[in-house]
């Protein structure tokens, strides 16, 4: 009997004590084991109420599981010991998750280590081949990476596999001036089969402290044509480079190759052994970052550059894309490959749903969900929609814009967001730091703003996109309250 339960026995002539739980903070996904605390020798405690997965051990007296976002649970611990006038005797302990938090196993996880990739949203049948630099940024010390590349691209509503197999080479040069080159089992030629959606390679033998700049060389060819991405996901200006062709030369282990300057070719996900935060972005246009400029920024849209390049970014933003596409499971089914790559998801995908009148906001809501339920061990955050008009003056004044038909529905949707519907960790704010004013339905302008902040009422340019980091950032104090 513990010393707390025999003083209650002295006092109240042997009845049962209260029951209590003493143990660590709840953290998301880190197993937690609560030692039961108040229990006389020889009883027998049961429990009701209990979290899925969340296990009882009377005979250990303890409590255990692993808490998930969202975690809120009355539980009911009996004990029963005959003999004694209250037995059985129930106590009311809650379990809460009341702050979002993520400790991971100091030994780390295979998670994405590099900013800048962007899926292919396209297959350019008339280009056989391409040579490409995507220069990069480490978000942690990385040792012994792998690289990822895709043999697949985005639709406007899924997924489309090759039909042919692609050849890639690769090398990583770091330090600049320095390459070493990518193998998979042992050989410089990689070869993506068709129907298998990545390419991973052998473990690269270089070492890249956090923070340091680094670039990839990749050359891709395939009889089907070349994989392309957004022109937005370029940035020249750092060292982003191609050239194709029927048959270009491999140039992945000439760190002095010159190439055509930006450009749309692909880049890959490096992964690598670490302990910090990652984030996959779900979202449409806004977040891949058209309105940006080609070739302008390094890192586009919405939300990406409040993160990169502090921490891992996979980036499966498309435009045209919808939520009610993304929740068909086998749309997602290549992207959900990379799910244990991160540690985060921020969902943005909705305004192409409400903007066609195709669902409601308590329909959107539940697509949310459903897409969330593909990986519910990940903490998933989601943004708020900014409002889409059309203007007679180029966005220059508020008065010539006109709110678009399906105001009513975003203004809906962005309600149930702010509430904390569903079962999401949390939500950023994207609206409030574009709109007039909340609810307004138009997009700021002068002399709110020194200029008009978009071209065409539906995205961003890049001094508009620049208005949403602060708030991006703000929520970046829950969203990844973590060590950095």
């Amino acid at each position: 009997m513990s010393s707390r339960a025999a003083k209650w026995a002295a006092i109240n002539g042997g009845a049962l004590a209260p029951l209590s739980l003493s143990g660590p903070d709840l953290a998301i996904g880190v197993l937690a084991t609560f030692a039961i605390t108040g229990a006389t020798a020889g009883s027998v405690i049961t429990a009701s109420g209990l979290p899925s997965g969340w296990t009882l051990n009377s005979a250990a007296r303890s409590l255990s599981g692993t808490p998930v976002v969202g975690l809120k649970a009355n539980v009911i611990l009996t004990e029963t010991l005959a003999g004694k006038a209250n037995s059985p005797k129930q106590n009311a302990i809650m379990l809460e998750l009341k702050q979002v938090r993520v400790d991971y196993d100091p030994t780390g996880y295979m998670g994405v280590v590099n900013t800048r990739f962007i899926p292919p949203e396209a297959l350019n049948a008339g280009l056989l081949s391409i040579m490409a630099t995507r220069a990069d940024y480490a978000c942690d010390d990385i040792v012994m990476p792998r690289l990822k590349l895709p043999n697949f691209f985005l639709s406007t509503s899924g997924e489309v596999q090759a039909t042919q197999p692609r050849n890639y080479n690769a090398s990583i040069e770091y330090p600049i001036g320095t390459v070493t080159p990518v193998k998979w089992n042992g050989s410089a030629a990689g070869v993506a089969a068709p129907g298998n959606p990545w390419l991973t390679s052998d473990p690269i033998p270089v070492t890249i402290p956090r923070g340091a700049f680094f670039k990839l060389h990749i050359r891709q060819a395939s009889a089907e044509g070349i994989l392309i991405a957004g022109n937005q996901q370029a940035f020249g200006a750092i060292g982003d480079q191609q050239t194709f062709g029927a048959n270009v030369a491999d140039q992945t282990m000439n760190p002095a190759w010159v190439g055509t300057a930006g450009g749309n070719a692909i880049s890959g996900i490096l992964i690598a052994k670490t302990n910090r935060p990652t984030f996959m972005i779900v979202s449409d246009s806004r977040d891949q970052g058209i309105g940006n400029g080609n070739n302008t920024v390094p890192y586009p849209g919405q939300t990406q550059p409040a993160l990169s390049p502090r921490y891992g970014v996979i980036n499966l933003s498309r435009g045209s894309q919808k939520a009610s596409d993304v929740a068909t499971p086998i749309n997602f089914a290549s992207r959900s490959l990379l799910f244990p790559n991160v540690t985060h998801v921020i969902l943005n995908l909705g305004t192409n749903d409400l903007n066609g009148s195709t669902v409601t906001p308590a329909q959107l809501t539940a697509l949310r969900s459903a897409i969330r339920a593909y990986a519910p061990d990940k903490i998933w955050w989601q943004g708020t929609i900014m409002p889409k008009t059309t203007s007679s003056d180029a966005w220059a004044t508020l008065t010539g814009q006109t709110v678009d038909s399906n105001n009513a529905n975003r203004v809906a949707f962005n309600d149930l967001v702010r509430a904390g519907q569903n079962d999401f960790a949390g939500y950023i704010e994207l609206a409030d730091p574009v709109e007039s004013s909340r609810n307004s339905g138009k997009l700021k302008a002068p002399p709110m703003t020194d200029a008009a902040i978009t071209g065409d009422g539906n995205h961003l340019n890049n001094a508009g996109y620049a208005m949403m980091k602060p708030s991006v950032e703000q929520a970046l104090g829950r969203i990844a309250a973590v060590r950095s």
